[in-house]
Parts: structure tokens; C-alpha cells; sequence
């Protein structure tokens, strides 16, 4: 923390960066969270994303959620032992800069679908510019 920052690195353009703010309990059904993010310029094969990550469970199994400057797009996904999976993606309207904050909020339900009888989580983000 810096500033009021919290700011990772990875140490190779092949290697992740993630920081976790542990809440201790179990979320409930329904959460929000609101966040400032912001990423550097991609160069030199390094990419520049900066996500949200929620239902952390260990290292290789948690959902994000955010913006990726080199696709110039934001969404949300999961991460497990084969790597990163975007799952939905969407254009930011006015377009996503390098070294820019821009405001994330994201919604969180988990739903139960009873003719799987399983378990549905349903995720929402809304992704602005800080200053507008």
C-alpha cells in the first residue's frame, strides 16, 4: 500500500500478480463491491489488466473481474489450474486507457437453479472513467 494504492508486479511478462484482501468469513448471496482500478501501458510483451477477485479460494481458483487495456475491453472470468478464462468481455464506452482510474463496481448473486439443482453465480460490472 502507497499512497492509498495497493499496486502488484508481476516479476516476468509469463508470471501473475495478485493481491488479496482477506475478509475472513464466507460471502453471502448477494455482494457488491466497489473498487478503483487502474493499469500501466502493455509493452515489451507484459499485459495490463487490473481485476477485481472475488470467490478467492486459493491461488489457481477465484472469479475476476475488470479491464484489460491491450483488448481495450472489460470483463469477467475465472481462474483455475489451466490458467486464466475470460468469460464474458465487452467494449468500454469512450475506450480503455493506460494509467487511467476508472471506477469498477461489481454485483455478485449467487441464484439456485433448480431445474440443475445446482448453484448459478450471476455477475455484473460496470466499469467508468473516475471523472466522469
Amino acid at each position: 500500500m502507497q499512497n492509498g494504492v495497493l499496486q502488484v508486479s508481476a516479476t516476468s511478462s509469463n508470471s501473475d500478480a495478485v493481491a488479496v484482501y482477506q475478509v475472513g468469513d464466507a460471502l453471502p448471496v448477494y455482494f457488491e463491491v466497489l473498487g478503483k482500478i487502474q493499469s500501466i501501458k502493455p509493452t515489451g510483451g507484459w499485459k495490463a489488466d487490473s481485476y477485481l477477485i472475488f470467490d478467492y479460494i486459493k491461488e489457481d481458483d477465484f472469479k475476476f473481474a475488470g479491464i484489460d487495456v491491450l483488448r481495450q475491453q472489460a470483463g469477467h472470468g475465472h481462474r483455475d489450474a489451466s490458467g486464466w478464462h475470460v468469460d464474458t468481455q465487452a467494449s468500454v464506452q469512450g475506450g480503455v486507457k493506460a494509467d487511467t482510474f476508472y471506477n469498477a463496481f461489481l454485483q455478485r448473486q449467487r441464484a439456485q437453479c433448480h431445474h440443475h439443482h445446482r448453484q448459478q453465480d450471476v455477475a455484473d460490472l460496470h466499469i467508468r472513467a473516475a471523472g466522469g
